[in-house]
């Protein structure tokens, strides 16, 4: 539809940009309709001026047309209906194509993004986003749009953000960037002092918006890397603690939460990421102690006078967390804080948790032979049941512990790379080269580290997101990965286990227990043995 004639061309709206001028709504310099005059408006502004109900889908709208009976339409409802003359279907008439034919909206939309043309920014030739721009310039448009401020200039400790943002994927960019979240974010980048660090973006939420701004800018380097689940524990423990009303009580939980659990994941993130379930484990052994306070603080008691009796009152509740709190009253008791209580271990015995090993290897032939599920999920469904790799070590891998060796595909999860079995090797094989993330790729980073890619740059998929996968197939986590345990406990020694799988030495020891195949009588058997030299001469003699 042409919109705006300047002699004889004439522009469509995807091509005609509007003059720049000061928008007397917002005050930003943006391209503005009715530019040079004291009504100039931005787009963004002018679709959000006097909206009114629309007569057809009753959604407050800006009204573009008007029926006979003075009722008003939005810009959707007022397109006329009719037939498609590309696809056929009978929808809302949204342009035509130059041969006259008119099309839907669908097909509008796949014609105007399939256009191509010269980039009036850049001269190179590619496909037509908007205002004549490709979708490179297009996407640095609208990224520096919404991050310069109210004068329309952006400051220099917004440059290194800019770039970061706009090595991605244009078209990816250009859909991210029409959604409401980094509408808001950006300006509020824009209205800050000094460079974007943590800590800003933490005062900004805990958006999906934020997390993915937060992580671009990591994978550029713009900000140094910080272990997220960490930072996530620490903010809400500083919420948790303002809960506490008794300064006392207080002190006494942040001891806790800082000695028995922080200053232990600080030092498990020295080499390797701190994993939700670990967070999780912290969250709730605090949430606990708190609410013991809680318990003994209402029979007017507190931790110091304590008494086993009223711990016992506490066990006889109904609290989910009442024996979540043992590793509180423990710590408290090695650290004077409480005497003469306890709170027994409660006694599970894992291994009981099982599927049947014919399920198992039902399962396994499943995800072998059936194409149709995602390979991702594929092969970590395979290293599950057939390795019992825990789904937190899964996600944490990485291509490089892939091998290629003449024995065929090997990954290294242990201390001995493991030999992958056909057809698995083939299916790791295809995932290294053909793994895809939800997120666009940077156009300068050729290589991703993880062998599953998440939705964040630069970051892997995570634990909970493969069980989410996993669980429609009937593959649940524990009991899957304790079946597996049992059968490779039962068949190899446990130092094997141990240096193959990546498993604790006492763990596999454990296990190899459990499954009923210790092999001490065999090796001391073996060591009585007479030595092949001393039969000789025996039999001489």
């Amino acid at each position: 539809m042409i919109v705006r004639r300047e002699g004889d061309r004439r522009y469509c709206g995807t091509c005609f940009r509007a003059p720049e001028d000061t928008c007397t709504i917002c005050g930003r310099v943006r391209q503005c309709y009715f530019a040079g005059t004291d009504q100039a408006r931005c787009e963004s502004c002018s679709s959000q001026l006097n909206p009114k109900e629309c007569s057809s889908c009753g959604r407050l709208q800006r009204i573009t047309r008007r029926m006979p009976d003075g009722s008003g339409l939005c810009a959707r409802c007022a397109l006329p209906d009719g037939a498609c003359e590309v696809c056929g279907r009978t929808a809302k008439l949204r342009g035509s194509s130059p041969e006259g034919k008119r099309w839907c909206s669908s097909c509008s939309t796949k014609e105007r993004r399939g256009r191509e043309g010269d980039c009036a920014e850049c001269g190179g030739r590619g496909q037509i986003h908007r205002f004549g721009l490709c979708h490179s310039c297009s996407y640095a448009a609208g990224l520096r749009e919404l991050l310069s401020g109210s004068d329309g200039t952006l400051r220099p400790d917004l440059d290194p953000v800019l770039r970061a943002l706009h090595r991605g994927d244009p078209a990816s960019g250009l859909n991210w960037l029409s959604n409401r979240a980094p509408k808001t974010l950006l300006p509020q980048l824009a209205a800050a002092n000094g460079p974007v660090t943590h800590e800003l973006l933490d005062d900004l939420g805990l958006s999906r918006a934020v997390a993915h701004i937060r992580a671009v800018l990591v994978t550029s380097g713009v900000l140094p890397q910080r272990d997220e689940h960490l930072a996530r524990l620490e903010r809400w423990l500083g919420e948790a603690l303002r809960q506490v009303a008794d300064p006392a009580e207080r002190r006494i939980v942040k001891s806790f939460a800082t000695w028995h659990h922080l200053r232990r994941l600080r030092r498990a993130a020295e080499t390797a990421p701190v994993t939700y379930s670990q967070v999780n484990v912290a969250r709730r052994d605090i949430q606990a102690g708190i609410a013991l306070l809680g318990f003994l603080r209402a029979r007017g008691s507190s931790l110091a006078t304590a008494s086993q009796a009223e711990i016992d009152i506490w066990l006889d509740g109904t609290s989910w967390m009442r024996h979540l709190a043992r590793n509180f009253v423990v710590w408290a008791v090695r650290n004077r804080h409480a005497s003469g209580i306890d709170i027994p271990p409660t006694q599970s015995d894992l291994t009981t948790v099982v599927i049947e090993n014919d399920r198992r290897w039902k399962l396994v032939r499943r995800l072998v032979d059936d194409a149709q599920i995602d390979l991702g999920t594929r092969v970590a469904g395979l290293l599950l049941l057939l390795f019992a790799q825990p789904l937190s070590r899964i996600s944490q891998l990485r291509v490089e512990q892939v091998g290629h060796q003449n024995s065929g595909v090997t990954l290294a999860i242990g201390e001995v790379p493991l030999q992958l079995p056909p057809p698995l090797d083939d299916l790791v094989d295809e995932l290294v080269r053909h793994r895809r993330g939800y997120t666009a790729k940077s156009s300068d980073d050729d290589s991703n580290p993880w062998l599953f890619p998440g939705a964040l740059p630069g970051q892997p998929l995570t634990a909970k997101r493969i069980m989410h996968r996993l669980q429609p197939l009937g593959i649940r986590a524990r009991p899957t990965r304790n079946t597996t345990l049992f059968e490779l406990s039962a068949e190899l020694p446990a130092v094997v286990v141990s240096r193959l799988l990546g498993l604790n030495i006492d763990t596999a020891t454990k296990w190899n227990r459990r499954a009923g195949a210790t092999r001490a009588a065999y090796a001391a058997e073996i060591a009585r043995r007479p030595r092949s030299s001393e039969r000789k001469r025996s039999d001489r003699s």
